[in-house]
This record gives structure tokens, sequence and C-alpha cells, in this order.
């Protein structure tokens, strides 16, 4: 959601205020797929171990915010479910294909709910 429409305003991140928040909205940039391997890297490294995200993911998410004007806030963010993005074929406990590798097949997407 921030990646497609941006953030901003004070924020709280584990406890630390910051005063202004500013992500520019890359919807209008960047490709689904480019965004699908910005995340997926970013799910992958600095010891995360979260599966992968697809640019099909991404279409959907950038369909579903397409009447959302503008950039998020915290309030915004925290009104959204903690949970993890399905799919990706991501095999269970296997590691994240690197953006720009094809992922493994594994356990077929979950229905999102």
């Amino acid at each position: 959601m921030i990646v497609l429409k941006g953030l901003q305003g004070p924020v709280k991140v584990k406890g630390q205020q910051y005063g202004t928040a500013v992500m520019q909205p890359w919807d209008k940039t960047l490709t689904d797929q480019k965004i699908a391997d910005v995340l997926t890297y970013e799910r992958s490294e600095w010891g995360n171990n979260a599966t992968p995200v697809t640019a099909e993911q991404i279409a959907a998410l950038r369909k579903e915010l397409a009447n959302h004007p503008e950039s998020f806030n915290e309030h915004d963010i925290l009104a959204v479910p903690d949970q993890d993005l399905s799919g990706g074929g991501a095999p269970a406990g296997g590691a994240a294909p690197k953006p720009g590798e094809p992922a493994k097949p594994g356990e077929p997407p979950k229905p999102q709910g």
C-alpha cells in the first residue's frame, strides 16, 4: 500500500516517533513486476524469510487502491489487518527467490478472505 500510494505525516515505528514521514507514491512510476521484485527482496533479506510477492498480487492491490486518491497516514496503515501475502510459489519453509529469479513450485495460493 505504501509503495503504491505513498506515506505522509507523523508515524511511530517500533516505539520511535517520527515527526514527518514522507514517501512518494510509486504507482505511476514502477511496473507491477518491479514493485514485486523490490518487495520480494525486502521480504527475503536482513533476516526476513517471507514468501515472494508476485506481479499479479501487485496488480490486484493496484486495482483495489485505484480509488484511494492520496498517500496513506499512520491511522490508515494501522487499520489494515496484519497478514502475510498468500501464494507466491515459495515452498513451505523454503527461501524466497531473489528478484528476477523464477519462483520454485510450492503450495498453491490460498484464497484471499
